[in-house]
């Protein structure tokens, strides 16, 4: 037991050194999620367990209730995004029970206004062991205070500073953060660096990344006598000549990364880097250039070398052959490249190659010589046939082939002795070669998307195997000795042509995961080069699909099974949950979605220890009350089955509880009364088509937990289903709480915005006020442009408020008028706004407007069959209004709206609704125009 507890805190210990051991621009690219590194996904408290290697999002209410759940020695990455109200000193206290913390993100983005105002805290105690800080937005802070404080953090080694505009500087006493080893400097104009930076004596890396950085050349000679400076990297920057000649000064540099990068002239650039014969790391990504032919000539200590989007039509240089310290070559996105000169033999250090996304057609055979090579990447090519030389390649871990055209792998491939991975995806393999089962290291193959009818039958001698996917073969069956893939973990065969498995597929005692799954309107895919687009492959025969109706006896006997996947296979369902009940495994998830299962096993659920049960898209009528008794399951799928109002996707264990309700096996008062049965009821609650239904579980959630349920519901789904039960006082309440919350968002979310105001409006005229219906209507459409200008005119025309229903009325006039040119300079004229417009006229009553409008647009001659439709439907209704409507002419449009094949998907006809609701006009009138509409309506 003591050597346990040695372990674990040896464990803890070297967590934070394994962070470490990148550099800082390997750290930061991955941060930042840069095209080619590793990404690291911001994840939530609640889904960080098991992926403690990813970045926290920090929520203060999340982070209370799972906090106690958590590995906190394990966690070394957090972000935290700024939100009004935030106490980022109390944030930091919550940090200290990550005694690991090796990443902080601040993040205070908001697109429109002023940033969010957050203190920054005066106690760093919570963070006091992080290495990294990266503040990522705009900030109303005194850095040169705050950078006082950050001295005091001993591990502080990063520092990003990302996304800082031009109206804010860096502050001049960052030279106090003297440990800083790594620095990235990022604004979309870059504000001048501050001269301290000098003092950063033991910087080793420095980031720069801008659009347009004034007096580049002044600005980045101010790291020139920082001793240690080891690693530059530039993004974004257009550099001109005279910018060339500063890098003269960096002599030391060893790693030099040139990604989006104008550079007129690349080889003179390089240059004048040419004095420093210590590079052994250089990248350049997505660099505009023209010339690039000898700039590597000076290069002799190159370790590593990445050219990718490089200029158009340039060629790779044939002096990269000379690199003979070469150990990673990587060449990719280069439409010119076609073949590997046979000069690669003289790089006999590489232990990469990376050649993807090329013209490559051909491997010349002295790519056997490469003795030390351990990874080779060829995949996304054009590549046919390898030569029988790779085989020679006996080094070789990796090798990635996918995506070409190959239909023969060479005969003594099974000589790679020390192959752990290979990936031979989307070719055009019909079989594989008698010495295929010879790779006995191998732990990982690829082969779906190819033609495979069958496999070796020694192909169990891969006894290493752990994942295998077939999946979009033509195998018909698979051989005897699959059931000998002892350490197999993963096997994928979908949309084959399997009608049964190996009796013997029990022996694979390592199983976790084994899918069949077919999908349908599948297809074999290819990557267009030119395009970037995957696309259909029409040349290739069409993918079958699994038949699997029984499992052999011998499944259940698999102990480690977490996912069981066989959608759309005729499954006998009674069959396969008599395995269930047998199965050795627990807690794992099954997939029989669309298997034409027709009922559930009425007993024996105790036995079936499934965690997660997907059986959408079946026949099930009955939910069987024993299915309660499943210990481990928690989630459950039964959408699109005839089951009434229990066809939903039930994604946690409270959700269940509440179906087991509503199906009667439960009763109401014995429910539990706690925050995730009050979620689970808000849950369903919002699904139900029912309002009164909805309003019911709304109410029942606020039974079980008053304060929780108010703090979660959407407000504006309970404002709406208030109003619809007649309480429009509460409704209006929540309405606004809707509102609030969106609009302290942003213009952006006017999609949500908008019908909150427009059904606010409606709960105020309810109650009778129509001035707060009028003012909110006024208010979107001010502050959003969102048209209702009409709406709030009506309304205000409908008390007698003439004056104010002449303003509205000319603000939406002005509205429309202002995104039509806006539309005409921009050449894109769809006509939408022109008829809303004559339909603002129409409903103002401002006939001779209208009619001019009307014989304006008349004259534009609108090609689309939607807007032809609504500019005759427009004029019918103006003529009525003039009393100039024939009833033969009436009818007679009305049955050309019938017959006309289009679709109004784009129009509402609410506006016109509200008009005639408003409005005193005859009543013949307005049954006449209504009868339109709703011919109209049919239509959409």
């Amino acid at each position: 037991m003591r050597n346990y507890y040695i372990f674990v805190f040896l464990f803890f210990l070297i967590i934070p050194i394994k962070a470490q051991e990148k550099s800082f621009l390997d750290l930061y690219a991955q941060y930042l999620s840069f095209y080619g590194a590793e990404k690291l996904y911001d994840t939530n408290i609640q889904e960080i367990k098991g992926n403690e290697n990813r970045i926290l999002k920090y929520d203060s209410k999340t982070f209370k209730l799972y906090k106690d759940s958590i590995n906190t020695h394990a966690i070394q990455r957090v972000s935290i995004e700024f939100t009004e109200n935030m106490d980022l000193q109390e944030v930091f206290n919550d940090l200290a029970i990550f005694p690991n913390l090796f990443y902080l993100k601040l993040e205070n983005i908001k697109f429109f206004g002023d940033p969010i105002q957050v203190d920054f805290p005066k106690d760093l105690s919570g963070i006091s062991g992080v290495n990294f800080i990266n503040f990522y937005g705009r900030f109303s802070w005194d850095f040169n205070g705050i950078f006082d404080q950050l001295r005091e953090l001993e591990n502080l080694r990063y520092l990003a500073l990302i996304n800082f505009g031009e109206d804010e500087e860096i502050a001049a006493n960052i030279g106090l953060l003297s440990s800083l080893e790594g620095l990235s400097l990022s604004g979309r104009y870059g504000a001048g660096i501050p001269n301290s930076v000098s003092e950063l004596k033991n910087l080793k890396s420095l980031a720069l990344s801008a659009d347009l950085f004034p007096d580049f050349h002044d600005q980045v000679q101010k790291f020139k006598n920082n001793p240690q400076l080891k690693e530059i990297y530039l993004n974004s920057f257009k550099l001109e000549e005279e910018d060339y000649p500063v890098f003269k000064e960096f002599t030391s540099i060893e790693r030099l990364e040139l990604r989006n990068v104008e550079i007129n002239d690349l080889d003179e650039f390089l240059g004048n880097t040419s004095g420093n014969r210590n590079l052994k790391h250089l990248v350049v990504f997505g660099t505009k250039t023209s010339n690039f032919s000898t700039g590597l000539n000076s290069f002799e200590k190159l370790e590593y070398l990445r050219l990718e989007r490089v200029g158009e039509d340039i060629e790779v240089p044939q002096q990269v052959y000379n690199l003979n310290n070469l150990e990673k070559l990587i060449i990719s996105d280069n439409e010119t490249f076609q073949s590997l000169d046979i000069a690669i033999k003289n790089l006999n250090n590489l232990k990469e190659l990376s050649i993807y996304f090329t013209s490559l057609k051909q491997i010349p055979a002295e790519i056997g010589e490469l003795v030390n090579l351990e990874e080779l990447n060829l995949k996304r090519n054009k590549i046919e046939k390898l030569p029988d030389e790779i085989s020679s390649l006996t080094s070789l871990t990796k090798f990635y082939i996918n995506h070409n055209h190959l239909g023969m792998l060479p005969a003594e491939i099974g000589n790679l002795k020390n192959l752990q991975e290979l990936h031979l995806h989307r070719n055009l393999l019909k079989y594989l070669p008698a010495s295929f089962s010879n790779l006995k290291a191998l732990e990982l193959v690829h082969l779906e998307e190819n033609d495979l009818k069958k496999l070796p039958e020694d192909f169990g001698k891969l006894s290493s195997l752990e994942i295998l996917d077939l999946s979009k073969n033509l195998l018909q069956e698979l051989p005897k000795s699959f059931g000998n893939l002892s350490r197999l973990r993963t096997v994928r065969l979908d949309n084959n042509d399997l009608k049964e498995l190996p009796k013997n597929i029990g022996q694979l005692t390592n199983l976790e995961r084994i899918s069949f799954n077919n999908h349908y309107n599948d297809f074999i895919s290819s990557y267009d080069l030119e395009t970037r687009e995957i696309v259909k492959d029409t040349t290739r025969i069409e993918r079958k699909h699994n038949r699997i109706k029984y499992l052999p006896v011998g499944f259940s006997q698999l102990e480690h099974l977490k996912f069981i996947r066989l959608e759309n296979n005729p499954i006998d369902g009674r069959a396969f949950f008599n395995i269930l009940k047998d199965l050795k495994s627990k807690e794992y998830y099954v997939d029989l979605k669309n298997c034409g299962i027709d009922d559930l096993p009425a007993t024996g659920w105790d036995n079936i220890l499934v965690e997660s049960l997907s059986l959408s898209n079946n026949q099930i009528s009955v939910l069987p009350s024993n299915i309660m008794n499943a210990p481990y399951l928690r989630t459950l799928d039964l959408s699109n089955n005839p089951i009434g109002e229990l066809s939903r996707y039930y994604s946690r264990k409270e959700q269940l509880i509440i179906a087991f309700y509503e199906a009667g096996f439960i009763d109401r008062s014995d429910l539990p009364a706690n925050e995730g049965i009050a979620e689970a009821l808000l849950n369903i609650g919002y699904n139900k088509k029912d309002r009164s239904k909805r309003l019911e579980f709304f109410e029942h959630a606020f039974e079980v937990d008053a304060q929780f349920t108010d703090s979660r519901i959407r407000a504006s789904d309970y404002a709406e289903t208030l109003a619809n039960a007649g309480n429009f006082e509460k409704a209006i309440k929540y309405y606004d709480r809707a509102i609030e919350r969106d609009t302290a968002r942003g213009p952006y979310v006017l999609n949500f915005i908008h019908p909150n105001f427009r059904n606010r409006a409606k709960a105020h005229l309810a109650v009778g006020d129509t001035l707060a219906a009028i003012k909110g209507l006024a208010y979107v459409s001010q502050r959003f442009n969102s048209g209702d200008w009409a709406e709030a005119a009506l309304l205000a025309r409908a008390i007698e408020e003439d004056s104010l229903a002449a303003d509205y009325f000319s603000e939406g006039e002005k509205f429309y008028k202002k995104y039509i040119q806006h539309n005409l300079e921009a050449g894109q004229v769809d006509f939408g706004y022109q008829l809303s417009l004559l339909e603002l006229y129409i409903i103002k009553e401002d006939l001779p407007a209208a009619q001019d409008y009307l014989d304006y647009l008349k004259k534009e001659q609108i090609q689309q069959k939607d807007k032809q439709l609504l500019l005759r439907y427009l004029e019918q209704v103006l003529k009525i209004l003039q009393d100039k409507a024939k009833e033969s002419e009436l009818q007679s449009f009305r049955h050309e709206v019938q017959i006309t094949e289009t679709q109004i998907s784009s129009w509402s006809f609410e506006l016109i609704y509200s008009w005639l609701d408003l409005n005193n006009m005859e009543k013949i009138k307005i049954n006449r125009i209504k009868e339109l509409t709703k011919a109209m309506e049919n239509k959409k």
